[in-house]
């Protein structure tokens, strides 16, 4: 008993002096590490595009073995094949990396890139260095062509820029205009297959939309019926982009209003999202006064449009504006809490650890049932994901975990 006594006593006391500080990477503030230009490269490139990256894949503040250190750290946190690059060695060894926003911020947000492997960050932090770059992004590619036709990058309240809507099947649809609309000119219209654009006039092109593809840039009112470009596609990806006060047409459908830069709306109409993770439900056009979901045992959501997916399902999150109006966009929870094992085996005298999975933070664990063969121990910081447990006598435990305050999971604690 004694011996059962001083294990519980130096658990308690290893918990006692543990702090345990575990933060969504998307709540930290990483743009700061960032350049203006890599800043702008990111708020306009889609999810799914690619940034170019060029780096050593080294730590030349050490003696380790060069292609080795920096990859295993890359790999370890956007885990191995899951990003793209290419190998190469002048002397020293090279890659091109090819990340989107969401691996770039990744890896500006550890520690340990920031610490061992300052020429990565720094890489990073600029992004796109085209000139030494043997293949050209699509972004690449339009860039340089509005640089040519006299485009510079604009400020922040510009009414002119530079946006990339995404794909239609092979091709790159992008909005930009090298200056802003002559105020003292009246509207236009334009038909483009069953949609027709109002629109002030841009220049390079009037209407601004173009399309890249095999390394050449066309306006799309020239190309999309002979290169098979849906325009209700092109109208799906308007929508989903924020214009920034940019874009200067508004489409319509058999007199029906199908798309207006002006409009508040969800930049998505699904977000998905894991068991005790983030997403950022983004509003433009509008100021929001509350939010609210429509099954509190699936996801929660802040004032500021963060939801927290608690248990496995769908919900719908309604943003009510100032001026009254309502507006709604689904929630899909794509997994469920899970224990590290339901089943534990431990002999009299001995502990072990049960990890739970897909608990949010700022939830603490609840453990309820029989637990006269066991002692159970949780820490107090709502933070842990951990129960301890100590055989206390031979016998079975039936254990109830409560995680995120929605979801119960049974564990059974066998002592031998």
């Amino acid at each position: 008993m004694k011996k059962l006594i001083s294990i519980t006593l130096a658990i308690m006391m290893v918990f006692s002096t543990m702090v345990v500080v575990m933060a969504d990477e998307t709540e930290k503030d990483v743009t700061s590490k960032f350049s203006d230009k890599l800043k702008q490269r990111i708020a306009e490139a889609t999810d799914t595009e690619e940034i170019y990256v060029d780096t050593w894949f080294t730590d030349l503040g050490s003696i380790r073995t060069y292609n080795v250190i920096d990859k295993k750290i890359v790999d370890d946190i956007l885990g191995e094949g899951q990003y793209r690059y290419s190998y190469y060695c002048f002397g020293l060894p090279n890659a091109d990396l090819y990340l989107t926003k969401d691996q770039i911020y990744k890896l500006a947000s550890s520690d340990e890139i920031t610490s061992m492997s300052s020429y990565l960050l720094s890489d990073l932090v600029y992004g796109d260095r085209t000139e030494s770059s043997k293949k050209k992004t699509p972004y690449d590619i339009f860039y340089n062509y509005m640089k040519k036709v006299g485009y510079k990058n604009p400020s922040s309240n510009a009414d002119y820029g530079i946006i990339n809507l995404g794909k239609v099947g092979n091709n790159t649809i992008f909005y930009g205009s090298a200056q802003g609309p002559d105020p003292d000119t009246s509207s236009e219209t334009m038909e483009l297959d069953d949609y027709t654009f109002e629109y002030y006039t841009m220049y390079p092109d009037a209407l601004g939309l173009f399309v890249v593809k095999n390394n050449t840039v066309k306006p799309l009112r020239y190309c999309y019926d002979e290169d098979n470009i849906s325009i209700a596609k092109v109208i799906s990806l308007l929508n989903k982009v924020d214009s920034k006060n940019v874009i200067h047409f508004t489409a319509y459908k058999d007199g029906k209003k199908v798309y207006d830069p002006t409009s508040a709306r969800f930049l998505s109409s699904k977000y998905s999202v894991k068991s005790g993770a983030n997403v950022a439900v983004k509003l433009i056009n509008g100021t929001v006064k509350s939010y609210k979901v429509s099954n509190n045992k699936v996801a929660k959501v802040n004032n500021k449009g963060v939801v927290t997916g608690l248990n496995k399902g769908n919900t719908t999150v309604t943003a009510t504006l100032t001026n009254g109006k309502k507006l709604t966009t689904k929630i899909s929870v794509t997994t469920a809490p899970k224990l590290s094992k339901a089943n534990v085996n431990i002999k009299k005298g001995n502990s072990t650890v049960v990890r739970v999975q897909g608990k949010v933070p700022s939830i603490a664990i609840k453990c309820t049932g029989n637990k006269k063969n066991v002692i159970v121990f949780v820490a107090k910081a709502k933070e842990t994901n951990e129960i301890f447990i100590v055989g206390k006598k031979k016998g079975t435990a039936n254990l109830k975990v409560k995680v995120n305050g929605v979801r119960t999971l049974k564990l059974k604690v066998n002592v031998k």
